[in-house]
């Protein structure tokens, strides 16, 4: 319920906020100047470093284990003062892991986990070259990550076995991020980014009959993003 109503909210912030506000005048100022700087889309790449998954026991044998994978997202950005601005934005990743031959004297069969991540953050940014056409620009952010856990186990004669709902997970928990980018203009109103970021966080995951862990989210991002900017 909780991340449908972030979902909601960035909606307004990416799609209907820019309706209302488009047609106001963005001139430049000295000091002090809010209002809307862009909108866009993102798509890139996430390698979270699933520690306790990738380096520990869990996922030891298994045929495939967590990796980067896609990572896809939007965007609304403010002005708030000379070459500061303010980003909101949310995305989307997923990725699974899988053992596909489980030994017979474990049951044979096969059991996957997935996980989904939806950060939604903000994040406060710099322009370091204010004056260049290419801008340069540095950042750090901060947020909440929805996390959302599926185990699933299937049997060798194909149906899926029971007992596995109590490493699935739903909730949230809070992450970090230092960014720099290069902003690129492409015509008057549109400009394309190149990005990094440097995720930090974790997440607590439960497991039947073992202590719950501390999974990290720590790890590289690096995004493409397309910007409608405003008044420019």
């Amino acid at each position: 319920m909780k991340m449908k109503k972030a979902l909601k909210f960035l909606f307004i912030l990416v799609f209907v906020l820019p309706t209302i506000v488009s047609a106001q005048d963005n001139a430049p100022k000295k000091g002090w100047k809010f209002g809307m700087h862009s909108v866009g889309l993102a798509a890139g790449l996430y390698n979270p470093n699933f520690d306790y998954y990738n380096d520990g026991t869990y996922t030891k044998d298994w045929s495939s284990k967590f990796k980067v994978a896609p990572i896809f997202g939007a965007n609304l950005e403010l002005d708030v003062y000379d070459n500061v601005r303010v980003r909101v934005e949310g995305s989307y990743w997923k990725q699974t892991a899988k053992d596909e031959n489980i030994a017979a004297s474990q049951g044979g069969g096969s059991k996957e986990l997935s996980v989904s991540l939806v950060p939604i953050t903000g994040t406060l940014l710099f322009n370091i070259l204010p004056t260049e056409k290419i801008q340069a620009y540095v950042g750090v952010g901060g947020g909440t990550c929805f996390v959302t856990t599926n185990y699933s186990r299937t049997g060798a004669d194909g149906k899926i076995a029971a007992n596995v709902a109590g490493e699935d997970k739903k909730g949230s928990d809070a992450i970090w991020s230092l960014v720099q980018g290069l902003d690129i203009p492409l015509a008057a109103n549109l400009k394309l980014g190149i990005e990094a970021k440097f995720i930090f966080g974790h997440y607590n995951q439960q497991f039947t009959g073992k202590p719950t862990r501390s999974i990290s989210l720590h790890g590289m991002e690096g995004l493409v993003t397309l910007n409608y900017a405003f008044g420019k």
